[in-house]
Protein backbone atom coordinates (compact mmCIF):
# COMPACT_ATOMS: atom_id res chain seq x y z
CA UNK A 1 0.00 0.00 0.00
CA UNK A 2 1.75 3.45 -1.13
CA UNK A 3 1.89 5.91 1.62
CA UNK A 4 -0.57 8.99 1.55
CA UNK A 5 1.61 12.32 1.03
CA UNK A 6 2.10 14.64 3.96
CA UNK A 7 0.03 17.74 3.92
CA UNK A 8 1.69 21.09 3.54
CA UNK A 9 -0.66 23.50 5.43
CA UNK A 10 -1.46 22.61 8.58
CA UNK A 11 -4.88 24.16 10.85
CA UNK A 12 -4.41 25.55 13.82
CA UNK A 13 -6.30 22.25 15.30
CA UNK A 14 -3.14 20.07 14.26
CA UNK A 15 -0.32 21.69 16.08
CA UNK A 16 2.54 19.84 17.85
CA UNK A 17 1.55 18.73 21.14
CA UNK A 18 3.27 19.70 24.11
CA UNK A 19 4.67 16.12 24.23
CA UNK A 20 5.84 16.05 20.64
CA UNK A 21 7.66 19.60 21.00
CA UNK A 22 9.45 18.49 24.31
CA UNK A 23 10.12 14.78 22.59
CA UNK A 24 11.97 17.11 19.82
CA UNK A 25 13.95 19.68 21.84
CA UNK A 26 15.49 16.63 23.66
CA UNK A 27 15.97 15.04 19.99
CA UNK A 28 13.83 11.91 21.33
CA UNK A 29 11.69 11.85 18.52
CA UNK A 30 11.72 9.06 15.54
CA UNK A 31 13.15 9.80 11.84
CA UNK A 32 9.74 9.93 10.84
CA UNK A 33 7.81 12.12 13.77
CA UNK A 34 10.81 14.27 13.47
CA UNK A 35 10.27 15.15 9.65
CA UNK A 36 6.81 15.91 10.22
CA UNK A 37 7.75 18.07 13.41
CA UNK A 38 10.21 19.87 10.65
CA UNK A 39 7.79 20.22 8.45
CA UNK A 40 4.96 21.82 10.19
CA UNK A 41 7.74 24.32 12.45
CA UNK A 42 8.74 25.50 9.80
CA UNK A 43 4.99 26.81 8.49
CA UNK A 44 4.22 27.34 11.84
CA UNK A 45 5.78 30.19 14.05
CA UNK A 46 3.35 29.40 17.33
CA UNK A 47 4.74 25.77 17.45
CA UNK A 48 8.48 27.43 16.41
CA UNK A 49 8.19 29.73 19.64
CA UNK A 50 7.23 26.85 22.01
CA UNK A 51 9.90 25.05 20.83
CA UNK A 52 12.03 27.86 21.73
CA UNK A 53 10.48 28.32 24.91
CA UNK A 54 11.36 24.29 25.53
CA UNK A 55 14.82 24.64 24.71
CA UNK A 56 14.80 27.98 26.79
CA UNK A 57 13.67 26.22 29.61
CA UNK A 58 16.16 22.71 28.70
CA UNK A 59 19.29 25.23 28.63
CA UNK A 60 18.04 26.89 32.00
CA UNK A 61 18.08 23.92 33.99
CA UNK A 62 21.22 22.15 32.67
CA UNK A 63 23.39 25.29 33.68
CA UNK A 64 21.53 25.90 37.07
CA UNK A 65 24.11 24.23 38.79
CA UNK A 66 23.53 20.94 41.44
CA UNK A 67 19.92 21.22 42.45
CA UNK A 68 19.27 20.46 46.01
CA UNK A 69 15.95 19.04 48.04
CA UNK A 70 14.61 20.41 50.86
CA UNK A 71 14.67 17.40 54.00
CA UNK A 72 11.06 18.55 54.21
CA UNK A 73 10.60 17.42 50.87
CA UNK A 74 12.46 14.50 50.95
CA UNK A 75 10.46 13.22 54.04
CA UNK A 76 7.00 13.75 52.65
CA UNK A 77 8.39 11.90 49.09
CA UNK A 78 9.51 8.73 51.70
CA UNK A 79 5.63 9.29 53.70
CA UNK A 80 4.07 9.12 50.27
CA UNK A 81 6.17 6.15 49.10
CA UNK A 82 5.21 3.90 52.69
CA UNK A 83 1.63 4.95 51.76
CA UNK A 84 1.26 3.65 48.31
CA UNK A 85 3.61 0.59 49.13
CA UNK A 86 1.13 0.00 52.20
CA UNK A 87 -1.99 0.53 50.14
CA UNK A 88 -0.78 -2.28 47.39
CA UNK A 89 0.01 -4.87 50.37
CA UNK A 90 -3.50 -4.12 51.16
CA UNK A 91 -5.05 -5.10 48.15
CA UNK A 92 -2.89 -8.26 48.79
CA UNK A 93 -4.32 -9.54 51.73
CA UNK A 94 -1.85 -7.71 54.45
CA UNK A 95 -2.69 -5.72 56.79
CA UNK A 96 -0.40 -2.92 57.04
CA UNK A 97 -1.79 0.39 57.97
CA UNK A 98 -0.38 3.33 56.30
CA UNK A 99 1.17 6.82 58.56
CA UNK A 100 -1.64 8.20 60.15
CA UNK A 101 -1.16 11.79 57.90
CA UNK A 102 -1.84 9.49 54.56
CA UNK A 103 -5.37 8.57 53.66
CA UNK A 104 -4.85 5.77 51.16
CA UNK A 105 -8.30 5.28 49.71
CA UNK A 106 -9.48 2.47 47.63
CA UNK A 107 -7.00 2.30 44.99
CA UNK A 108 -9.27 2.75 41.94
CA UNK A 109 -10.35 5.87 43.22
CA UNK A 110 -6.83 7.08 44.52
CA UNK A 111 -5.97 10.94 42.51
CA UNK A 112 -2.62 10.75 40.58
CA UNK A 113 0.89 10.91 42.18
CA UNK A 114 0.91 14.34 40.56
CA UNK A 115 -2.46 15.39 42.60
CA UNK A 116 -0.91 14.06 45.86
CA UNK A 117 1.80 15.93 45.30
CA UNK A 118 0.31 18.98 44.80
CA UNK A 119 -1.80 18.52 47.87
CA UNK A 120 0.83 18.30 50.03
CA UNK A 121 2.55 20.97 48.96
CA UNK A 122 -0.15 23.47 48.35
CA UNK A 123 -2.48 22.06 50.52
CA UNK A 124 -6.12 24.05 50.51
Amino acid sequence: MAAQPEPTNFAPTEHLSSEAVAAFADDRLPPTARDRALRHLGQCPECMDELHVQRSARYALRHSGPIRMPGTLAEKLAQLAEAERAGQDRTHGHQETAPSRVATPDPARRPSLGARLKSWFFPG
